[in-house]
């Protein structure tokens, strides 16, 4: 899942579909994500999700957004927990930047 506005980037938006991401509207709660994130868990798919909500600093961890707990209260799937780092160096490239 990823924020409706990477899929508007010409770059981004063509590589994370072809990885069958889906838009999640971070402005609202989007019941139709968290209704397809659902889906999927339950069918044994994996989903990949950032729990804070998008890409961090990497200094701390940040709270989690509430749509992780929902996922989870819904289905019961394995969770694999990572972190991501080196995105600012790797993304600073001008249009490429994720904010």
């Amino acid at each position: 899942m990823g924020k409706v506005e990477i899929f508007e980037m010409k770059i981004w938006g063509p590589v994370i579909r072809f990885f069958h991401a889906f838009p999640l509207h971070k402005d609202r709660v989007d019941r139709t994500a968290l209704k397809h994130a659902i889906a999927l868990l339950q069918m044994g798919e994996v989903v990949c999700i950032f729990p804070e909500g998008g890409i961090t600093d990497g200094q701390a961890i940040y709270p989690l957004e509430r749509g992780i707990s929902l996922i989870l209260k819904h289905c019961d799937p394995k969770v694999i927990c990572c972190g991501v780092s080196g995105t600012k160096a790797f993304l600073s490239g001008g249009s490429l930047e994720l904010r």
